[in-house]
C-alpha cells in the first residue's frame, strides 16, 4: 500500500470518534477545569498533552468519587474512559486504550444506559484500536457489533453511521472495494438529512467513497464524491469559525487535507499535472495550520511537489521546497529522511553539495 494511501487511511482511524458533551452540572470545577485543557491538547492534535490531562482529570475524579460532589454513577466517569481509550490508541498505547474501553463498559453496566456514550461507543472505539494495530478481521467483528447496539438498542443514527465508516475504513484497508463502497454508502443515506446533511460523518463517508471509487477507477464519481466533501468541510470550516476564535481543529484540517490529497491522486491518475499540483499545495497549506501534529504528513506532500517540479525541469522550486521542508521537518520525519536522501542525489547530479542537513 502506497504511503499517502496510508496517509489517507490514518484519518479515519483518527476521526470516527464522536465528540462526547459532558453536562457540567454535578462535577466539580477543578475536574471540569482539567478536562477542558485536556480536550483543548486533543482538538489541536497533540494526542500527548491529551492524555496527561486526561490522566490527571481521572486522579482527580477518584478524589471526588462517592462524595457529594462526583457520585460514581456519574456518567462523566464512563466518558472520561472513553476519552482516555481515544488518546492512547492515536499515541498507539493499544492494550491500555483497550483497557481504558473494559472499564468504560464496566461502568456502563454497574450503573445503566448512558445519554453521553454506548455500547456502540464502546465496541466503536476498540474497533478502531484492532483496526491500528491491523487486526482487520477482529475490527470488523467488533465494528458490526457496535452497528448491531446502535441500530436495536441505541436507536443512534449518527453512532450507527460511524459504525458503517469504520468498517467501510477497514474494507478500504483489505482492499475489499465493493465491501467498501456498501458501507460508506450506507453512512451516507443514513446521515442525508441529518443537520441538513452538514455532519463530520457525512464528510467522512464521501471522503470514503471517493477513495473507493479512484480505486475502482471510476474517476468520475472519485471527482464528484470529492466535490460534495469539499462543499461540506468548506461549510463545517465557516460553523467553526463562527464558533471558535482560535485556529482550526486537528479534525477539520485533517478532513479538507486529506481531501486536497486524494484530489492530487485523482489529478495524477488522469494525467493533470497543474491541478494535481494546485492541490497538494492546498493540502500543505491546510496542514500547517497544525505544523507539528502534521509532520509526516507535510513531509510527504512535500516530497510529491518536489517529484512533480523535477518531472517538469524546474529545478530551482524543487530546491526551495527542500529548503522548506528543513523548517517543516523539526522532528526529522520518515518522511523528511527520504527527501533528504533523494535531494542528496540531485544534487550530486548537478555537482552541488547541501550545505544543510536535517
Amino acid at each position: 500500500m502506497s504511503k499517502l494511501l496510508l496517509v489517507i487511511f490514518a484519518f479515519f482511524l483518527c476521526f470516527v470518534w464522536p465528540e462526547t458533551i459532558v453536562a457540567e452540572e454535578n462535577i466539580p470545577k477543578d475536574l471540569l477545569a482539567s478536562f477542558g485543557i485536556a480536550a483543548n491538547f486533543e482538538n489541536q492534535g497533540d494526542f500527548a498533552g491529551a492524555l496527561k490531562g486526561y490522566e490527571s482529570a481521572l486522579l482527580i475524579s477518584e478524589m471526588y468519587t462517592n462524595t457529594r460532589e462526583l457520585k460514581s454513577s456519574n456518567p462523566f466517569i464512563g466518558s472520561l474512559y472513553m476519552k482516555l481509550a481515544y488518546a492512547c490508541q492515536q499515541l498507539g498505547r493499544f492494550d491500555e486504550g483497550f483497557n481504558y474501553t473494559i472499564k468504560a463498559e464496566s461502568h456502563l453496566l454497574t450503573y445503566g444506559n448512558s445519554t453521553k456514550f454506548s455500547m456502540a461507543h464502546i465496541y466503536n472505539e476498540r474497533g478502531l484500536i484492532k483496526s491500528a494495530m491491523n487486526h482487520c478481521d477482529e475490527a470488523i467483528a467488533i465494528f458490526e457489533k457496535a452497528l448491531k447496539y446502535a441500530n436495536c438498542q441505541d436507536n443512534d443514527k449518527i453512532i450507527g453511521a460511524i459504525a458503517y465508516i469504520n468498517l467501510g475504513a477497514v474494507f478500504l484497508e483489505k482492499n475489499l472495494l465493493m465491501d467498501s463502497e456498501k458501507n460508506f454508502s450506507a453512512a451516507e443515506s443514513q446521515l442525508r438529512f441529518f443537520n441538513d446533511g452538514y455532519s463530520n460523518e457525512r464528510l467522512s463517508a464521501y471522503i470514503g467513497l471517493g477513495r473507493v471509487h479512484l480505486l475502482q477507477g471510476k474517476f468520475k464519481e472519485a471527482f464528484h464524491d470529492f466535490e460534495i466533501a469539499l462543499n461540506i468541510s468548506g461549510k463545517l470550516i465557516a460553523i467553526e469559525n463562527k464558533i471558535e476564535t482560535g485556529k482550526l481543529s486537528y479534525k477539520l484540517v485533517n478532513q479538507r487535507s486529506n481531501i486536497c490529497i486524494s484530489l492530487a491522486k485523482l489529478c495524477h491518475k488522469l494525467d493533470i499535472k497543474d491541478a494535481e499540483y494546485q492541490w497538494y499545495v492546498k493540502a500543505l497549506g491546510t496542514m500547517l495550520i497544525h505544523r507539528r501534529a502534521f509532520a509526516e504528513e507535510i513531509m510527504e506532500v512535500i516530497r510529491q511537489l518536489v517529484k512533480i517540479d523535477l518531472s517538469k525541469n524546474k529545478y530551482g522550486r524543487a530546491v526551495l521546497l527542500y529548503q522548506f521542508g528543513l523548517w517543516c521537518d523539526v522532528g526529522k520525519s520518515e518522511a523528511g529522511l527520504m527527501l533528504q536522501h533523494e535531494m542528496h542525489e540531485i544534487f550530486q547530479r548537478f555537482g552541488v553539495m547541501m550545505s544543510v542537513h536535517f
